[in-house]
C-alpha cells in the first residue's frame, strides 16, 4: 500500500477541510464578490471570504465606508437614493442641527427678512435695520431705496418716509435706518400751511426772527 501526498491549496483557495489519516485536504476556490456586493470577511487560508450586499441608502441619507446608511447632518441634504455622501445646502438654504441622522432630502429656504451667503448652513440671518429681503431663499439683503427706511430686524420690506409736519416745520433725516422727524423752520424761513411742504425763505423785505 502506498501513501499519497495531501494537496496544497493555492493563494486563490482555501481549506475546506482539513486533511485526516484516511481523507486529503479539500481546497475550494475563494468565493468572488459582485460589483453589488462588498467583502464583509476578508478570506483566509481557512475560511472563505464572506461578500454581502451594498447597501442603497433611501434619499436623505448616505452610505458610510462602513457600509451603514446614515442620516445627513446639518448643513447637507441628499435628493437622491444610493449616496456616498450627502451635498451641502447651496446659499439661501440650510438644514438646522436637528437634521442630523433624520435623513433631510432637501434643504429648507430662508424666510423672507432672512438671507444666507454661505453654503452648508444650519440657520439663516436676519436682514440688518435698513435692509430688507422680500422673498425666501436670498442669498443677501437689499438696503432700502430713498425716501424708505427700516428701523428692524428681519424685514421684508421697507416703509416710505412721510413727510408730513404740523404748520412751521419740516421734515428731515429720513433714510436706511432712521424715520427722520419735524423740526422747527430755521430763522428766516416759514411754512404756513401742514402737510409735506418744506419751509420757504422769507419773500425780499420780510424777515422771521423766530424759528418755526
Amino acid at each position: 500500500r502506498v501513501c499519497t501526498d495531501n494537496p496544497t491549496c493555492t493563494s486563490e483557495q482555501w481549506e475546506f477541510s482539513a486533511p485526516t489519516t484516511t481523507t486529503p485536504r479539500a481546497c475550494r476556490d475563494h468565493t468572488t464578490c459582485t460589483r453589488l456586493q462588498y467583502v464583509s470577511q476578508p478570506p483566509s487560508t481557512t475560511q472563505d471570504r464572506i461578500c454581502s450586499t451594498i447597501p442603497i441608502c433611501n434619499a436623505g441619507y448616505y452610505r458610510t465606508s462602513a457600509m451603514i446608511c446614515e442620516g445627513c447632518s446639518a448643513g447637507t441634504h441628499s435628493n437622491e437614493k444610493g449616496q456616498t455622501a450627502c451635498k451641502a445646502c447651496r446659499p439661501g438654504r440650510f438644514t438646522p442641527e436637528e437634521a442630523t441622522n433624520k435623513g433631510y432630502v432637501d434643504c429648507k429656504a430662508c424666510q423672507a427678512g432672512q438671507h444666507q451667503d454661505e453654503t452648508g448652513q444650519i440657520a439663516c440671518k436676519d436682514c440688518e435695520a435698513g435692509t430688507f429681503a422680500k422673498q425666501e431663499a436670498q442669498y443677501s439683503c437689499h438696503s432700502c431705496e430713498p425716501e424708505s427706511y427700516q428701523d428692524q430686524k428681519k424685514q421684508s420690506s421697507c416703509v416710505k418716509c412721510d413727510y408730513t409736519c404740523p404748520v412751521g416745520q419740516s421734515h428731515s433725516g429720513c433714510g436706511l435706518t432712521q424715520p427722520g422727524s419735524c423740526s422747527a423752520c430755521a430763522e428766516g424761513r416759514y411754512k404756513q400751511v401742514a402737510g409735506t411742504g418744506g419751509c420757504t425763505a422769507c419773500e425780499s423785505g420780510k424777515f422771521q426772527p423766530k424759528a418755526g
